[in-house]
């Protein structure tokens, strides 16, 4: 890990990870690209979970007459 011109760095491995550090306290500073694979787990999983079958009806059924 490393600090320096407002950046944190951090390497895992072979892999450099860059973050800026936002001023003030309790701020967050997050990469879309790091939850990528995480959100699409995610979103994946939703899906799976509330499927709703939705009834179909002939809109015949509807027609005012």
């Amino acid at each position: 890990m490393n600090i320096s011109n407002g950046i944190l760095r951090i390497r895992v491995g072979d892999d450099l990870y860059e973050h800026e550090i936002l001023p003030g306290s309790g701020r967050v500073s997050r990469k879309t690209e790091h939850f990528e694979g995480l959100l699409k787990v995610i979103r994946d999983s939703n899906a799976h979970n509330f499927s709703v079958d939705v009834e179909k009806r002939d809109l015949r059924e509807y027609e005012v007459g």
